[in-house]
C-alpha cells in the first residue's frame, strides 16, 4: 500500500506544479500583451520601409523595386513547371 501512496503523492505534486506553471504562463501572456509587438504577418522592407504581407512578398518587392535577387519561390515554381 505504501507504493500507492508514493504514486498518489507524485500525482499531487505534479498537479501543484502544473497549477504553478499555469499561473506563470498567464503572467507571461500578460507581459507579452503589454509589449505591443508588431503584427507577425507583416514584414518591413529594409530598403524603403514599406510593409508587405510576408517573406515571399518581401522577396518579390526587393526583386521588382530594388533590383534584388530573383525570389527563391519563383525559381522553384519555374523549375517545377518545366517538363
Amino acid at each position: 500500500m505504501n507504493g500507492d501512496h508514493d504514486v498518489i503523492e507524485i500525482a499531487r505534486q505534479l498537479r501543484y506544479d502544473l497549477t504553478a506553471m499555469q499561473a506563470k504562463v498567464t503572467d507571461l501572456l500578460t507581459m507579452l500583451a503589454a509589449l505591443n509587438l508588431p503584427d507577425p504577418s507583416r514584414v518591413i522592407c529594409p530598403e524603403c520601409g514599406v510593409t508587405v504581407r510576408g517573406p515571399m512578398s518581401l522577396a518579390e518587392h526587393l526583386y521588382v523595386s530594388h533590383d534584388g535577387p530573383e525570389p527563391e519561390h519563383w525559381v522553384e515554381a519555374e523549375a517545377k513547371a518545366k517538363p
